[in-house]
């Protein structure tokens, strides 16, 4: 009985953190103190006897503690009708559930089985516990980073690290940016000296290629940019206008056309941000080729295309780049995986340089954040949560925080839930506009 009892504060511990507030995200450390003790008392008895008992506390905790962040697989097409059918929303979930709650039976069976190796050579129950605790680490890091192994494909699910919560607590944070890495004061000063506008959530056309033309939404971006354009008083700052991933979901290599519209509709020499599609030619595993008219170097041809998510920069009417979102989220999305070039493309605005990272790619590989110059260069991250359940997004939230007070860089959050939030740690700024 006392086991099942360190089992149950275990997972609402655990689950109350990761769900909860920032009063009660500190909650993760006892839920981890919780399942270390348990570990410990079960393996008290001989391996033969209690291995069985190891397994399904494993698996309880797995489906009770890691499949729920998979929850939002089965609410998806009930809020956004075309991302899944309904089977296939509920398949997700179902197959994830059995994956991790596997993956955490056999890990418990693990723990157990090396405490039961220190026991046998009479080792106490204090350097058990802290062999067990120490395995938590590689643990958690497979989890993260080839957590889908098993299933084919080496990613992880970053959002079960145990930590994350912390990132509820501001706190926790600055304590972090403190210890760990300091905003550098440069960067703040250009940042002060930028003017970031996010386009109104309600004037923003559905996030859905399938349901919304290209004219709807086109229009609808004109109409948020004109409202947006009628608030600016001060021109002395850099004006950048931000609409999050998928704003425009429809190929803008194509439509073309939008672009002086927009620029129209913006002060001269201010920018504008967009998330969006662009049409290519197939390269390695694209998905719905067909035959196109698409622009290339400014001449219309008529190629065989695929469709990929892309960021698109437009300075005084005119499409200067379009950066292409590197990787996909597995099994849930469509597009190009992992494309040769992982090198992100800059948009230069004046004093800053801004760095457009489209959604998943900013949750799947750290690699290209080492690369970011603390001093002259800003991330903008571009996300489209809005048919995300709350518990998501809030665990979305904290990873860009953590993120940026990880690292002690400042990160730009485009968020169609949350509207816009200026992410730094240092104590110089952090604000958010609805």
């Amino acid at each position: 009985m006392y086991e099942w009892y360190l089992l149950f504060l275990s997972v609402v511990c655990w689950n109350t953190a990761f769900f909860g507030n920032a009063l009660t995200c500190w909650l993760v450390i006892p839920s981890l103190i919780f399942w270390i003790a348990l570990i410990i008392s079960i393996s008290q008895a001989k391996f033969k006897k209690t291995w069985w008992k190891a397994f399904i506390f494993g698996l309880i905790w797995g489906a009770a503690c890691l499949a729920p962040q998979f929850w939002w697989l089965a609410r998806a097409p009930h809020i956004y009708p075309n991302c899944y059918v309904l089977a296939q929303g509920y398949g997700f979930f179902a197959l994830f559930l059995v994956l991790f709650s596997l993956t955490h039976a056999f890990f418990t069976l693990l723990q157990v089985f090396i405490c039961h190796f220190f026991r046998a050579f009479k080792w106490s129950s204090t350097i058990r516990a802290l062999a067990a605790a120490t395995m938590l680490i590689p643990y958690f890091f497979y989890l993260v980073n080839f957590g889908f192994a098993p299933l084919g494909v080496i990613q992880g699910y970053p959002f079960f690290w145990p930590f994350l919560p912390l990132a509820k607590s501001k706190t926790f944070l600055k304590s972090l940016s403190s210890i760990k890495c300091k905003t550098s004061p440069q960067i703040i000063k250009k940042i002060s000296q930028t003017d970031f506008r996010q386009l109104d959530k309600k004037l923003c056309a559905r996030f859905d290629a399938k349901r919304g033309s290209s004219f709807y939404s086109g229009q609808k971006i004109r109409t948020a940019l004109k409202c947006e354009s009628s608030k600016i008083h001060n021109t002395e700052k850099t004006l950048v206008f931000l609409a999050p991933e998928c704003a425009f979901p429809h190929p803008l290599n194509i439509k073309y056309g939008y672009i002086n519209t927009w620029g129209e509709s913006i002060p001269k020499n201010s920018h504008f941000i967009v998330g969006t599609r662009r049409q290519i030619a197939p390269k390695g595993t694209v998905t719905m080729n067909w035959v196109q008219k698409i622009m290339l170097n400014d001449n219309e041809q008529l190629v065989a295309t695929g469709c990929c998510q892309a960021v698109g920069w437009i300075h005084n009417k005119k499409l200067e780049k379009l950066i292409d979102k590197k990787t996909v989220c597995p099994f849930t999305e469509e597009g190009i995986l992992k494309g040769e070039n992982q090198n992100y493309d800059r948009v230069n605005i004046g004093p800053l340089s801004l760095v457009p990272i489209v959604c998943y790619d900013f949750f799947s590989n750290f690699s290209w954040m080492k690369t970011v110059d603390s001093e002259n260069e800003v991330t903008v991250l571009l996300a489209n949560e809005s048919w995300f359940p709350e518990q998501t997004s809030n665990i979305i939230q904290c990873f860009v925080r953590f993120s940026s007070a990880w690292h002690g860089k400042p990160i730009v959050y485009v968020s169609a839930k949350y509207g816009l939030e200026l992410v730094s740690y240092s104590g110089a700024f952090d604000k958010t506009k609805a």
